[in-house]
């Protein structure tokens, strides 16, 4: 499940308007929230890291510690643009609840 509300970084603009989404979270789910500047991460040919990687990584690491899901992730975004220039900042936050 995705959450798709919200807006703008929070504090970046006076005026910004974010909508409130809320989900419920169940013993067993991951919630995971990132930076663009992962998803946006881009190869030597141009071609973004995007949405669904970090996404399946999630789901097929979700049973590891959150920490290690983090590491794999950031692992595989350093891989993935090895080469390219830097660009973002990278940042992860894994919540698994219990």
């Amino acid at each position: 499940m995705q959450l798709n509300e919200g807006g703008m970084v929070l504090g970046v603009l006076p005026d910004a308007v974010c909508k409130r989404g809320i989900i419920q979270l169940r013993p067993g789910d991951v919630f995971a929230a990132y930076t663009d500047g992962i998803t946006e991460a881009m190869d030597v040919h141009g071609e973004q890291y995007c949405v669904e990687r970090p996404v399946d990584v999630v789901l097929s690491e979700r049973i590891s510690p959150a920490s290690r899901i983090v590491e794999i992730v950031l692992s595989e975004v350093e891989r993935f643009s090895t080469g390219a220039p830097d660009g973002d900042d990278r940042v992860m936050l894994i919540l698994k609840v219990t």
